[in-house]
């Protein structure tokens, strides 16, 4: 009997590479904008810091929105494994 670690499989994956543009496009302004609102007074270094917050933050929030919400995959992960049934 063979193990079931040696039965080929096959990785298939979907890549919407327009759409994680589009999303982290958006997510760059959306930081920007919201790091320039809070820019009076503060140092180079901790605008940065905002900036990157907040672009995670809007990049985490655009691939819930985007998967969830609009039911649309940017990446899938499909596998298929050969297994002999006797």
């Amino acid at each position: 009997m063979k193990s079931s670690l040696s039965a080929p499989i096959v990785l298939i994956t979907h890549l919407q590479p327009f759409l994680i543009l589009w999303v982290l496009t958006v997510c760059f302004f959306v930081a920007l904008a919201i790091a320039a609102i809070f820019s009076r007074g503060r140092r180079w270094y901790e605008l940065c810091c905002i900036f990157l917050l907040v672009f995670f933050v809007a990049g985490i929030l655009g691939v819930v929105v985007t998967s969830y919400v609009v039911d649309v995959k940017m990446i899938d992960f499909e596998v298929i494994s050969y297994q002999n049934v006797q």
